[in-house]
């Protein structure tokens, strides 16, 4: 792809697409990919494009590479953390929807082989006894954790960011979902400052789109309807939100058409 786009000298600005070689380019800004001999795990390239030095401890666990670790947890802070420490380590993580039930929790076990649980204190009941154990992410062992001064100031500034308009994305879609986790992992590999919240709520996405200047949302197509025909929309101040990326299910073609009426300056994608 990289290529072809070199040779071709007729991209239409517009819509990316290059009548030489009759093929469509994305527009976006362009992300350096490592080259095919330095094979990277996907925490290793997320963390190398944040262009600062990170701290990493090890010690002498009972895991290996490969082993699986099944995460049950509601929307957190924690979780994104989680999954990174865990997938630098080179674990493979099980993420699974604190909703479910037992015996879909026991057969996701089952199927993932996953030896060890990462649980809050609110859905650990849900588990068997696996391997080594269950870790709770609300335990003041655990928590303690993110206390310590171990963490690069440079990284910290980075993710915030310095000065608008710098990319602020809202999650609304879970991240026990594949599209949640892409999502977390494309804000991350840009340094993007990332908005959680523990418990949806409409008016709520509305205040903190407002306060954080959001410029971009994973989204379902039920809440692209929502925003449609919410009236509460014309209470706050959204006028920062630039990208809408619709997943999960086929968004209707007269639903986003409303949208786009609605709101002219933000784009939807799916």
């Amino acid at each position: 792809m990289a290529e072809s786009t070199n040779h071709c000298q007729s991209i239409d600005p517009a819509t990316g697409f290059c009548s030489q070689t009759r093929t469509f380019h994305s527009l976006r800004p362009k992300v350096p990919l490592p080259p095919p001999y330095q094979p990277l795990s996907l925490p290793q390239y997320t963390l190398s494009l944040l262009r600062s030095s990170t701290a990493t401890t090890g010690g002498d666990g009972d895991t290996t590479s490969n082993d699986v670790a099944l995460i049950l947890s509601p929307p957190s802070l924690h979780a994104p953390l989680l999954y990174f420490a865990l997938m630098s380590l080179g674990i493979v993580i099980s993420p699974a929807n604190p909703l479910s039930s037992d015996s879909k929790i026991a057969h996701q076990v089952q199927l993932s082989k996953s030896i060890i649980a990462f649980a809050t204190s609110t859905t650990s009941s849900k588990l068997l006894s696996l391997k080594h154990g269950t870790i709770l992410l609300d335990s003041s062992e655990f928590i303690s954790l993110f206390s310590e001064p171990n963490v690069d100031p440079n990284v910290i500034n980075r993710v915030q960011g310095p000065d608008p308009p710098h990319p602020v994305s809202f999650f609304t879609v879970p991240l026990f979902y594949v599209f949640g986790f892409f999502m977390l992992a494309s804000a991350f590999s840009m340094g993007e400052t990332t908005i959680f919240t523990e418990r949806f709520e409409f008016e709520g996405m509305l205040r903190a789109i407002e306060k954080y200047k959001v410029t971009y949302m994973p989204v379902s197509p039920p809440l692209v309807l929502a925003l449609t025909k919410s009236d509460l929309t014309n209470k706050y101040d959204i006028s920062s939100l630039l990208m809408l990326g619709s997943s999960g299910a086929l968004l209707g073609k007269e639903v986003a058409e409303r949208f786009k009426e609605k709101f002219p300056t933000v784009e939807l994608v799916q």
